[in-house]
């Protein structure tokens, strides 16, 4: 019995050293902040079928990313707030991107059209856009500023979530 404990031991040590440092940072072990980093872009099919960059649909406006599945009903209720707040983020200029993480079309189509949701959605069919921006669970936002840097990323979208934005005017052209 104590050779099968030091053997499982000595396993779990090697396996942990010899874990590659993108898994590991996924399992939220050293684990990378994008914060005060220039926010990842991304090109990925839409709900209408066209194909989108992130930065060009923001066009230098400060952003919200929400990576979320319909079949979660934390990202549900986060969804519901954001729609809640939908006139207020677009007087403030506010861009809303919804990531969908893994499903396809014609179940959140499904879905918005149930539920009368009408933000921008992109589909992250294969989960690279989720690696890329290091999502750790769903829901996750990212707040990304005029400038095109994460301010924070949040698991739900705060009250005060302006002062994410609060220290950068947009400058636009």
């Amino acid at each position: 019995m104590k050779t099968f404990i030091k053997l499982s031991l000595s396993l779990i040590i090697l396996l942990v050293m010899l874990y590659p440092a993108s898994a590991s940072s996924q399992l939220g072990w050293g684990q990378v902040s994008l914060t005060n980093k220039t926010a990842p872009d991304f090109e990925l099919t839409t709900l209408d079928g066209s194909t989108k960059s992130f930065n060009n649909f923001r066009d230098g406006d400060n952003s919200i990313i929400f990576f979320w599945s319909t079949w979660c009903p934390h990202c549900r209720s986060q969804l519901m707030a954001l729609l809640n707040m939908k006139e207020e983020l677009e007087r403030k200029n506010i861009k809303v991107v919804l990531v969908n993480e893994g499903e396809k079309i014609t179940v959140v189509s499904a879905f918005l059209e149930k539920n009368n949701i009408d933000f921008e959605v992109f589909f992250d069919t294969d989960g690279a856009i989720g690696s890329k921006y290091q999502v750790v669970g769903i829901p996750t936002f990212y707040f990304v500023d005029s400038a095109g840097i994460v301010k924070a990323s949040e698991h739900y979208i705060p009250e005060n979530y302006g002062a994410f934005f609060a220290s950068r005017k947009k400058n636009k052209k």
